[in-house]
């Protein structure tokens, strides 16, 4: 009989360490998630769909290994709206920088994805969308 409590106590005390652990995983998983406003997260799920239909899409997906901007851009300004601008770039992998040519003064709202060839050609590049808001 006295070696129950033995048990008990230390099923107690196992209980106690996983819920202080619970807690503390729970505190610091709240702490990381990232407050974005309904807006930004607008807007990242837009810039995601798009690129995602850049990727998928064929057309565009040879568009972009053939690092045609132009006709990227033209082909997909019908998915943002018409208080939004943007601008595509399309770079190598090895680039350092993919960047636009000229800044406006305004937030502006980056997503990218690689795009990495296709089942005849291996050659990598990275689709950039920039993203802002018209005056």
């Amino acid at each position: 009989m006295v070696n129950k409590r033995g048990w008990i106590r230390i099923v107690e005390a196992l209980i106690a360490v996983l819920m202080i652990l619970g807690a503390i995983i729970f505190i610091i998983d709240t702490n990381n998630k990232k407050n974005y406003s309904e807006k930004e997260n607008y807007i990242n799920d837009l810039q995601k769909n798009v690129l995602d239909e850049i990727s998928n899409n064929l057309e565009l997906r040879n568009f972009a290994l053939s690092k045609n901007e132009s006709e990227i851009k033209k082909r997909i300004s019908g998915y943002f709206p018409d208080f939004y601008e943007f601008d595509v770039r399309v770079c190598n992998l090895t680039e350092d920088y993919c960047l636009l040519q000229i800044y406006p003064n305004k937030n502006i709202y980056v997503a990218d994805k690689i795009i990495s060839g296709t089942l005849e050609v291996y050659s990598p590049v990275k689709v950039r969308i920039f993203l802002w808001e018209k005056k």
